[in-house]
């Protein structure tokens, strides 16, 4: 549905899941495809996003990845 209808509240809450759930069930969330869902709502103007974005690159003076490249081997 995400990447069908561009839609960021899903590429968001997929995000989300894929992250805290896995996290309280013991399942490690730092992964690529974590982190191309995190992006992909950034890229699509998903506020919640664009914080969690500010907060994790550009404050810490990153640069800011295509989500994209998170796919690529």
């Amino acid at each position: 549905m995400a990447s069908k209808h561009d839609y960021n509240k899903a590429y968001f809450d997929t995000y989300y899941f894929l992250k805290f759930l896995n996290h309280d069930n013991g399942i490690d969330t730092d992964t690529s495809v974590t982190t191309y869902y995190l992006l992909k709502a950034y890229e699509t103007n998903n506020k919640n996003a664009k914080e969690i974005v500010k907060e994790t690159y550009t404050e810490n003076g990153l640069k800011i990845p295509n989500s994209t490249s998170f796919l690529q081997k």
